[in-house]
This record gives C-alpha cells, sequence and structure tokens, in this order.
C-alpha cells in the first residue's frame, strides 16, 4: 500500500491499526513475532540495557530481549476461529445461485483469475471476519461485453464520498482506491505508487483515471474530469452510478466497522504477552546462580554437576545456589488458563466436554455461536449480488433474475460419531430402525457422501478381500 495519509479519510486513518493488528494476529506466530515491541513490549531492565549508551551493554539487552520474545508462544486463536468458521459456511454449496442466460458464464468465470462466485463469496466472507472489510468493482474487459469483478483488500479503499439524491437514496460520486504494489518490468520487480479514481461527472455518468504522482487535487474538480479519465462503456452504454460494493461485516455502507473478531485477536495478544512473562519466570526458575563464601578460587577448581566436587580447608566456606522466588508461578499458570479458556469461549471451538455432548447440544451451542456468521454470509452475499444486478442492468439483462443466497444451514456436521455408535447399538438390541435409515442419517450429517447401494456394495468387496 502506497503513502496517501494527505488524501484518505479520516476513518480510514483511524481504522488503519485495527487491520493491521487483525492481520498479523490472523497470519499467526511469526509475523507476531516480527513485529517485535508493537505486540511485546520490552521488560523495564531490557528496556534499561538497550537504550544504554555502552554498546556492549545495549547488545546484551537486545539477545535478551529476543530470546524473551522467541520463549513464548503466540495462540493461533484468530486463525483457527476463521478456519473453522469458513468450513462450517462452506461445508454446504450456497443454497442458490442464478444468473440472467447473458451472464451465465460469470458463475464459474467471474474474477481476472477465472474464479467462480461461491470462491468469490468465501473469500469475501474470509476479509470480513479478518478485518470486516472489502471493496469489490465491476471491470468491462477489453475482450467481450461481459465484465470482471476486481476485489479490493480494506486497506485499499482509501478514501470515499457520498450525497442524498433526489430520492433520498446515498449516492456515492467518489471512491478513490490505492492500487500500488510490485509490478514486473523486465525481469526485475519494481514497487510502484498508484493511484485509482472512481467518480460521477457533472451529468451523472462514471468515469474512471489514474492518477499520477504530480497530480494537483486542488484544482481538480470531480464534476469535470480531465483528458485522461476513461468513461468505461458496455454496448457503447455508459453507467450512472460507481459499480462498486463496500462489504463490512453487518452492512453494505462506506462507513468501517469494527472488525467482528477484535476481541479475539486482542485476547490472543495478552496470552502472547503473558506467556512471554511466565516462561521468562520458568528459565529464570531453571538457572540459579552458584554463590560461594570463605572459598579462595584460585586455589580450588570450581566445577558443578554428577560427580564434581569442590574442596577445601576453609572452616569459613560455604556455597548455596540463589534464584528466582516461585511463589508468583502457581499464579501466572492460573491466569493464563483463564484468558485461555476466555478465548475460547469467544472463538468457535470443538474441545470435547470431559462428559460427552450429545450432537443435540453440541447443536444448541453452535447456534449462538454462529448467529454472527449468518449475518456475514447474508452481508456479502447481498453486496455480491447487487453488484451483479449492476452487470445485468449494464449489459441489457434483467437485473430481476439475479439471485444469489448463501449458505445458512451450519448444523449438519455437528451430530457425534458416538451419537451414531449408540444408534447402531440400539437396533441391534430391538431399536425399530432400518440400516438404509441409519446410513440416511449419516449421510445427512456428513459421514459419507455414497448412496446406499453403492455403501453396501462397498462393504461387501471390503469383505471378500483376503488381508
Amino acid at each position: 500500500m502506497g503513502d496517501f495519509i494527505e488524501l484518505s479519510h479520516p476513518q480510514f486513518i483511524r481504522n488503519q491499526q485495527f487491520f493491521t493488528q487483525m492481520r498479523d494476529t490472523y497470519a499467526g506466530e511469526k509475523q507476531v513475532k516480527d513485529k517485535g515491541v508493537l505486540y511485546l513490549p520490552h521488560t523495564d531492565n531490557q528496556e534499561e540495557q538497550i537504550l544504554s549508551k555502552d554498546k556492549a551493554i545495549s547488545e546484551i539487552g537486545k539477545k535478551r530481549y529476543s530470546k524473551y520474545k522467541n520463549r513464548s508462544i503466540f495462540p493461533e486463536y484468530v486463525s483457527s476461529t476463521i478456519t473453522a468458521m469458513l468450513g462450517l459456511m462452506y461445508q454446504n454449496s450456497p443454497t442458490k445461485i442464478e444468473l440472467p442466460k447473458a451472464m451465465a458464464e460469470m458463475i464459474e468465470n467471474c474474477t481476472p483469475t477465472s474464479d467462480s462466485i461461491e470462491m468469490l463469496m468465501r473469500r469475501t466472507n474470509e476479509e470480513q471476519f479478518i478485518v470486516g472489510r472489502r471493496g469489490l468493482l465491476l471491470e468491462p474487459t477489453r475482450a467481450g461485453d461481459t465484465p470482471k469483478i476486481l476485489e479490493y483488500y480494506a486497506e485499499n479503499i482509501i478514501n470515499w464520498n457520498s450525497y442524498i439524491d433526489e430520492n433520498g437514496e446515498s449516492v456515492y460520486n467518489m471512491i478513490l482506491i490505492d492500487e500500488s504494489g510490485f509490478t514486473l518490468q523486465g525481469i526485475e520487480w519494481k514497487y510502484l505508487q498508484k493511484l485509482r479514481l472512481l467518480a460521477l461527472d457533472g451529468e451523472g455518468y462514471y468515469y474512471t483515471m489514474e492518477i499520477p504522482e504530480d497530480f494537483e487535487f486542488s484544482e481538480f474538480d470531480i464534476k469535470h474530469p480531465p483528458e485522461q479519465a476513461v468513461y468505461p462503456a458496455i454496448r457503447e452504454k455508459r453507467l450512472n452510478k460507481i459499480p462498486f460494493v463496500f462489504i463490512n461485516a453487518n452492512s453494505n455502507i462506506a462507513e468501517i466497522e469494527k472488525p467482528p473478531l477484535m476481541a479475539l485477536s486482542n485476547m490472543a495478544l495478552a496470552i502472547y504477552r503473558g506467556e512471554a512473562d511466565y516462561r521468562q519466570h520458568l528459565y529464570q526458575q531453571a538457572q540459579d546462580t552458584l554463590f560461594i563464601k570463605g572459598i579462595d578460587t584460585d586455589d580450588s577448581e570450581i566445577k558443578l554437576g554428577t560427580g564434581a566436587y569442590i574442596s577445601t580447608t576453609s572452616e569459613k566456606a560455604d556455597a548455596k545456589f540463589i534464584g528466582v522466588n516461585s511463589q508468583g508461578l502457581p499464579e501466572e499458570r492460573q491466569s493464563l488458563t483463564n484468558l485461555h479458556s476466555k478465548a475460547q469461549a469467544m472463538g468457535i471451538s470443538f474441545i470435547e466436554n470431559e462428559n460427552s455432548e450429545s450432537g443435540e447440544a453440541l447443536k444448541t451451542r453452535l447456534t449462538v455461536k454462529t448467529a454472527s456468521m449468518k449475518t456475514i454470509a447474508m452481508t456479502g452475499a447481498g453486496a455480491i449480488e447487487n453488484l451483479f444486478k449492476i452487470c445485468a442492468e449494464w449489459i441489457g439483462a434483467n437485473p430481476e433474475e439475479v439471485i444469489i443466497k448463501p449458505n445458512l444451514d451450519y448444523s449438519n456436521s455437528t451430530v457425534a460419531a458416538t451419537e451414531l455408535v449408540q444408534l447402531w447399538n440400539g437396533k441391534q438390541t430391538g431399536l425399530p430402525i432400518s440400516e438404509k435409515s441409519i446410513h440416511d442419517y449419516m449421510r445427512t450429517n456428513g459421514f459419507t457422501s455414497m448412496a446406499y447401494e453403492d455403501e453396501k456394495d462397498v462393504i461387501d468387496e471390503e469383505q471378500g478381500l483376503v488381508l
């Protein structure tokens, strides 16, 4: 991303730190540790050493901090929770995806990288979970009439503006996108700063333009674009709206929302810092210092370990180990245990209880857990559906034929394997249920994808094998 603070929306500037934290905690331990003191401050002693004017002492402080950081463990709660959520959301395909005949090819090929609508939905939901924000732009192609959808991270959507039209609806008349990145020039990758403006002119038509580095915004009038502005068109038809949708966790407006898993990210970082202190104290506990009194070390070689001894004739001789008091370790350990429990409660945890939990109990627990997932799924699908309606309008198709409905049934995999065993044992003791009904139950809950007859054929084949 480029450095365009002076051109950025105040909301964007305020929320950049949250985007960064969520990206880092989702990426995992290496990313978090690479950020150093941003997430794990120096201890007071380390900071004093590092800031010392004595270079040797400063280097000692840096090495101690490095070891302090490396000993700590960062819990991957953010990434594991998002992975689990996406797994539940896409255990079944979206309920319905329908497009007008003229747009049918876009169901399986709607992005420049030939991704399907389902894959676009999944990536969109992932971004909604991570930073709570995503942007999609409809872009006509040079090769044909069917547009493609461009995807933008929250960090790329740096500025926007809207107004209320005569119908009382909010209309975006300006969106500024940061398209900076590495570009291959020959065989060398170079980082280029690049801004792209999406806007409406004075007559309400959509245009786009690249912003050169020396561009003077103080003299720029959005309603009267310069000659380099491009008016995207399909079959010579221009749009009277910007074909861009904002996708947050709970809404499709431009205003930035708090990332939905921010509290879980904060908890993971709190555990990381607590882990660093706890493991530092464990390390110090195992590194006692030998204290010797009344022994002339010039006359007696000091040896430690099995078979070694210290010999002296001094009556005042004394030797002992001194180290860190361990009384606080149990309290630190309990504190970390409590934090882990809270983090697991915030995310989706499939850790089994000590007492076997029935499928219905698990289903009830997950119903509460997955409420926000359904909101995210519907918000993402709604925005994508709206963008395809704009596409239909643009190419002259019927927008009412665009239907995109996400999967909202996240309970199919909530039956425990122990329940199936109990069901089978019940049949053996007289429960009036057929094998086919048990097989249908297994198929419904994801334990098999085979039809009953096919399953029986495979079982018969296995019984005929000689091992």
